[in-house]
Formats: structure tokens, C-alpha cells, sequence
């Protein structure tokens, strides 16, 4: 639920920001996907990867934002 309301809080972001454009809602949809690998990879029986997808997925969760808002503003 949480992460569904990241997403849609990026998303009311978009909209409500005078400087983002198309580039930004195109750069969601990389976002959502690792979004919804994370959830992919861990089972409620099966704990296993909870640090894969909590950290290592977090981070390029981080990392793809940032670009995405960077080369929005920049271009």
C-alpha cells in the first residue's frame, strides 16, 4: 500500500510541478516497474531476499529518480 502511495504521490508531483514535463511521467514507468520487482522477489514464506529488495532495489529506485528529475529540469 505504501508504495502505492509513492506512486501516486510522484505522480501528483508531476502534475502539480511547473518545471516537470513529459520526460518525468516517462521516467515513472521505469520506477514503477522496480517498484513492482521488489514485491515480485519477496514471499511472505520465503524472507530470503527482503535485503535485495529492500536495499539493492531501493537504490536504483534512488538513483533512476534522480536522473529522471535531473535530465527533466536540465533538457
Amino acid at each position: 500500500i505504501l508504495h502505492l502511495i509513492t506512486l501516486t504521490s510522484l505522480i501528483l508531483l508531476g502534475i502539480q510541478s511547473d518545471r516537470l514535463s513529459y520526460i518525468y511521467f516517462i521516467g515513472l514507468v521505469p520506477i514503477s516497474t522496480f517498484l513492482m520487482y521488489e514485491h515480485s522477489i519477496v514471499k511472505e514464506d520465503d524472507l530470503s531476499r527482503l535485503n535485495k529488495a529492500f536495499f539493492t532495489v531501493n537504490g536504483y529506485i534512488s538513483v533512476a529518480f534522480l536522473l529522471v528529475v535531473l535530465a527533466d529540469v536540465i533538457l
